[in-house]
């Protein structure tokens, strides 16, 4: 109570919370049998579908609200002398020599991040999480040790992924690259989209957005912010992991995309950090 008293104050707390419309209800949460006014049971007409074809198959948008954003200092940015104009859009306003991130804008795109990270889970697919800062490297290698992924907290050396075979032994690149903060290198940035590898990243008010493909404006150095995107992307995928094996319980599953190069390249990626 006091801390949105504190907002109001401030104009900083966003005039209303987004709320997910009706019609983008996952049809997968909904019982697959129904009773029609015959009293027959019949088949749920949606039951059939695919994963992608609805808006929030895992349910990850229930996962964190407005409020959790707030609480966790994620509307803070840096100095307004130091940003970059394209976070433009993302900037609600400044106070007290601090640019105010628009959660609003937030919200939703961290939802689209959440969502994309449990599909790959999904699909067996190879996730690799970036940090470079020292002090969250500990919290970094925990996430990724929790949701049985892979992880490079130190400094990126080059060549990482555009010269993979040379470095790792592999050819086997990531599926999904999830950069906590945006390294002030680039370097993993850029082999990223040099290699066409999806990549989701926090971006705050003093990053170039455009070079992520699934940009979350937000604050990146508070660590409270940072436990909170490691939580988020954790269960993400997790539940992604949870919903393959209860879809394919009673069939095979399709072909992962996980094969023996991939453990290969979480050994070579776990000691270059």
């Amino acid at each position: 109570m006091a801390l949105r008293k504190c907002l109001k104050c401030f104009s900083l707390l966003p005039t209303h919370v987004p709320k997910l419309p009706a019609a983008t209800r996952c049809l997968a949460s909904l019982p697959l049998d129904v009773v029609d006014p015959k009293n027959e049971v019949v088949r749920e007409p949606d039951a059939g579908k695919s994963p992608l074809e609805c808006p929030d198959y895992f349910g990850v948008n229930s996962l964190v609200t407005m409020e959790d954003l707030l609480k966790a200092r994620v509307h803070l940015g840096h100095k307004t002398g130091l940003w970059n104009p394209l976070m433009k859009r993302f900037i609600h306003g400044s106070r007290a020599g601090l640019h105010i991130l628009d959660l609003d804008r937030t919200l939703p795109l961290l939802h689209k991040a959440l969502n994309v990270t449990a599909h790959v889970a999904y699909r067996g697919g190879i996730i690799l999480f970036v940090n470079e800062r020292p002090q969250f490297e500990g919290l970094v290698q925990r996430t990724a040790r929790d949701c049985r992924e892979f992880f490079i907290t130190q400094k990126w050396r080059g060549g990482t992924l555009t010269n993979s075979y040379m470095l790792l032994g592999t050819l086997r690149l990531p599926d999904l690259m999830i950069f906590t903060s945006v390294p002030p290198s680039k370097t993993a940035v850029k082999e990223t989209a040099m290699a066409c590898i999806p990549s989701i990243g926090v971006v705050d008010s003093d990053c170039n957005p455009s070079q992520i493909m699934y940009p979350i404006p937000g604050n990146d150095d508070s660590p409270s912010a940072l436990r909170l995107y490691c939580r988020l992307f954790s269960e993400a995928i997790l539940l992604g992991k949870e919903k393959r094996k209860s879809d394919y319980a009673d069939k095979p599953e399709p072909v992962s995309v996980r094969t023996e190069e991939s453990t290969e390249l979480k050994s070579n990626a776990n000691n270059n950090s």
